[in-house]
C-alpha cells in the first residue's frame, strides 16, 4: 500500500512520455529504460525528503537551503540509481557517479544555467520554447524527407541534375 503512489507516478511517467513519443523527446525514451525498481527507489527517496515533486526555485540562490535540498536530493538519488545499475545503459562511469562534488557541479550548472535560461525566455515569450521545438521537430523530418528522397533517386537511377534539383531539406512536402 505505501508504494502504491510511487506505482502511479510510474506509471503516469511512462503513459506521459509514450503518448508524447511523437515530440522527439529523449528524455520519454531514456526514462522507458530504466527499470521500475530503480524508478520506486527514486519516488520512496523524493518521499523521504519531503518533496511532492522536484522543483527547485531558480528565482533564488542555488546555496538557499530549499535549493540545496533540491541538489542533496537529486545527487543522492542519482548516485543510488547509479549504484543499483540504472543507469548502465548511459555508461556512467563509477569513479564520477561516486564524485559528488563533480554532480553537485554538473546540477548547479545545469539547473542554474540551462533550465533557468529556458525559464527566462520562456517568461519574456510565453510559448517561444514550444514554438522553438516545434520548428526544430520540422527540420528534423525535412532533413528525414530529404535524404529518403535522395536515396530514392539514387537507387532508381535518376541524374545528378535532379538529384541536385530536388537536394536539400527545404524542398516542399506533403505533410506540412
Amino acid at each position: 500500500p505505501a508504494q502504491q503512489p510511487h506505482l502511479q507516478h510510474i506509471q503516469a511517467a511512462r503513459t506521459h512520455f509514450h503518448n508524447n513519443a511523437a515530440t522527439g523527446n529523449s528524455l520519454g525514451k531514456d526514462i522507458a529504460r530504466v527499470e521500475d525498481l530503480t524508478l520506486r527507489i527514486l519516488f520512496s527517496m523524493m518521499n523521504q525528503y519531503g518533496f511532492e515533486t522536484w522543483c527547485p526555485d531558480l528565482s533564488d540562490s542555488p546555496s538557499s537551503l530549499y535549493n540545496n535540498a533540491h541538489r542533496a536530493f537529486a545527487v543522492d538519488s542519482f548516485q543510488q540509481a547509479c549504484m543499483m545499475g540504472g543507469y548502465l545503459w548511459f555508461g556512467v562511469i563509477p569513479e564520477q557517479y561516486q564524485d559528488t562534488f563533480l554532480l553537485a557541479k554538473i546540477y548547479d550548472s545545469y539547473v542554474f544555467g540551462t533550465l533557468k535560461d529556458k525559464a527566462r525566455k520562456e517568461a519574456r515569450d510565453p510559448g517561444a520554447l514550444e514554438r522553438r521545438q516545434e520548428a526544430n521537430l520540422i527540420g528534423k523530418r525535412r532533413r528525414s524527407l530529404a535524404a529518403n528522397r535522395e536515396l530514392f533517386l539514387r537507387t532508381n537511377g535518376y541524374p545528378d541534375r535532379v538529384i541536385k534539383a530536388v537536394a536539400g531539406s527545404y524542398c516542399a512536402s506533403e505533410d506540412e
